[in-house]
């Protein structure tokens, strides 16, 4: 959610934004392309991938009241981050419940993932994608010198270091 909210702002003042660190965010179109990789929906089938179509469904949750998909869709017209120094930060280990899924599928979503990733990445000019050695979707927890390195080098970019 947050990386949909810092696009959103950099969309409303680009003027305040000179560069950027993403930390394994939600990609816009996530839930569509999730949802494409599962087959099709049979009466036969495990919980598992049910509960994963729910995941993806990006209904109103919490105590926030947030809807997600509502936030994607303002996010996927933003367009380009022109060229500000950006970093996104992709985690190398599942981030979801594997229990029940079959092992070609959670393969399928976890390339998916770092594809958005990468296409996220592609936002500016000046942009870079990086996959971080063990870490969840917490890398600021599991690897936070991989965070502050970033920021290091978008400050280091943006003050012509």
């Amino acid at each position: 959610m947050t990386g949909l909210n810092a696009r959103l702002y950099a969309s409303q003042y680009p003027e305040d934004v000179v560069g950027m660190v993403l930390v394994d965010v939600t990609h816009p179109d996530q839930a569509d392309r999730f949802r494409a990789a599962l087959p099709e929906e049979s009466p036969s089938e495990s919980v598992a991938p049910k509960l994963f179509r729910q995941d993806t469904a990006f209904t109103v949750r919490g105590t926030e009241q947030v809807d997600l998909g509502a936030s994607c869709a303002q996010v996927r017209v933003t367009g380009s981050l022109g060229n500000i120094p950006l970093v996104v930060l992709t985690r190398s280990l599942p981030a979801f419940d594997q229990k029940g899924l079959d092992p070609d599928l959670v393969i399928t979503i976890e390339l998916e993932w770092v594809r958005m990733q990468q296409d996220l990445a592609k936002l500016s000019s000046h942009g870079i994608h990086m996959a971080v050695p063990d870490s969840s979707h917490m890398i600021q927890l599991d690897q936070p010198q991989a965070v502050a390195d970033a920021i290091l080098s978008v400050l280091a970019q943006v003050r012509g270091e």
